[in-house]
């Protein structure tokens, strides 16, 4: 068995999400641009000499044919995504939320496997934008284009973990988490430890600067298996790499760093309306009405300056409890 690991170094991030708009044109005007390519580099967009190349998978049987065919599916799909931006922005200024999820129905156009989502958040419009493989990259990079803000959903901290000269590693879940600790009893600790894992985070709330947060904490790590508190495995991945020299393809081991990771979340109460009868009969007699207020995540990122500074104040706030650790290990 490897020794247990440690933190070897500690990095802090945001998790930037959302366009933050000012009005539903510039919601129209950021779907147009992204419709004519700002943001979305990977999907398909076909032009006439695309088309017309004779290898495209386009061309079935007769090259007339097929490019005939093509051009009309193409212009009949661009108009398909224009009158679904225009549906969208109705629905956005009726309705203060509109949502659409493209596929096959988008073929050949940049909102090929693409979800649109925006919502109004007090006087902002929040525009959310996920493509096939490559995530929240495209409303990122349509922010950059119209030079707006982004919000920011959770402050994160990364603790990178050691293995051992053969890449094994034993990561000991009670040692590595004891300096979150204090904001638990004994009770929620334990849940905590078990809860943690490879494949699921956990999370609780807690209290910094007279704002409730959750802090999530799970662990990313290859090939790993868990034992009462304690996630053991092998660090390494196969690769392939060509070979120039030899001209052939190989096949070489990886190491893939384990790693503990922290989050710092938003919260915001509910209205809940209780419409299970036993509940509200129990309600009733406590003297209460069928709606009452619950705590759960934010369905949205932070959009002000001054809360997203509290969040990260409270992330540097956990960080530093971790790397006073490290400081006095090192």
């Amino acid at each position: 068995m490897s020794k247990k690991s440690k933190i070897i170094e500690l990095t802090k991030q945001d998790v930037l999400e959302g366009v933050i708009l000012d009005t539903p044109d510039e919601f129209e005007q950021a779907l147009r641009l992204y419709a004519a390519g700002i943001g979305n580099k990977t999907a398909q967009n076909w032009t006439e000499d695309d088309i017309k190349k004779p290898d495209n998978p386009q061309v079935l049987q007769s090259q007339v044919f097929a490019t005939a065919f093509a051009l009309k599916l193409k212009q009949e799909t661009d108009e398909y995504i224009q009158n679904s931006i225009t549906e969208m922005k109705k629905e956005l200024v009726c309705n203060g939320s509109c949502e659409r999820r493209f596929d096959h129905d988008a073929g050949g156009t940049r909102f090929y496997k693409t979800s649109v989502y925006c919502i109004k958040v007090d006087d902002k419009y929040v525009l959310k934008v996920r493509a096939a493989h490559v995530g929240n990259d495209p409303e990122l990079k349509l922010a950059e284009f119209l030079k707006k803000p982004v919000g920011v959903s959770a402050c994160e901290i990364v603790c990178k973990l050691s293995t051992d000269k053969d890449a094994n590693y034993l990561i000991d879940l009670e040692m590595l988490l004891k300096p979150i600790k204090k904001f638990l009893d004994d009770y929620h600790w334990m849940n905590l430890l078990s809860r943690v894992d490879f494949a699921r985070t956990s999370e609780f709330e807690f209290e910094h600067n007279g704002q409730i947060y959750y802090l999530c904490s799970g662990v990313d790590a290859f090939q790993s298996t868990k034992t009462n508190y304690c996630i053991s495995g092998k660090a390494l991945a196969k690769e392939k790499k060509w070979n120039y020299e030899e001209q052939k393809l190989e096949t070489i081991d990886v190491i893939v760093q384990p790693s503990l990771h922290l989050a710092v979340r938003p919260t915001q109460e509910f209205e809940q309306v209780e419409k299970n009868e036993t509940m509200l009969k129990r309600l009733k007699a406590a003297g209460m009405g069928n709606t009452y207020t619950v705590r759960g995540r934010r369905p949205y990122p932070l959009l002000k300056i001054e809360e997203i500074q509290q969040m990260q104040e409270t992330r540097d706030y956990v960080y530093e409890l971790f790397n006073a650790k490290l400081k006095i290990r090192k």
